[in-house]
């Protein structure tokens, strides 16, 4: 059976595309030359418990891959804009190829800004939600 540590390593470890590094946990600071730079949030899950056998269901689980593109401020729609499409479409591409491999079952992909260290400086991020079963 899969750990939830398993599961996310797993999904850390995939290969998305235009994306420079990756790293196994969120980063408390970020050279700008890393950029695009992906790495896991931790996971939430659960499991249930089959009543006729008291065995176990399949273990379920929700974890974020965020893909850091550059830092927000200095952005521009245009020229932002292609480079977030083609990424979303890397990252399509990258889960697609995965379902079998890391149990995955569905998956949300999002744009926004998020902060990271101290909070001083904000990036504009993929965010993907996959969700999975093991």
């Amino acid at each position: 059976m899969t750990t939830y540590a398993q599961w996310v390593t797993g999904l850390a470890g995939l290969t998305v595309t235009g994306v420079t590094k990756k790293q196994a946990y969120p980063p408390q600071q970020v050279n700008d030359a890393d950029l695009p730079l992906m790495f896991p949030r931790l996971p939430t899950g659960g499991n249930e418990v089959i009543a006729l056998t008291g065995g176990m269901g399949l273990k379920e689980a929700t974890a974020e891959l965020v893909i850091l593109t550059r830092p927000g401020l200095l952005s521009t729609q245009k020229t932002e804009f292609p480079i977030l499409l083609g990424l979303l479409d890397a990252v399509e591409t990258t889960l697609t190829a995965a379902v079998l491999t890391w149990g995955l079952d569905r998956w949300s992909v999002r744009v926004e800004d998020i902060t990271l260290g101290d909070g001083a400086t904000i990036y504009r991020a993929i965010i993907a939600t996959v969700e999975g079963t093991f």
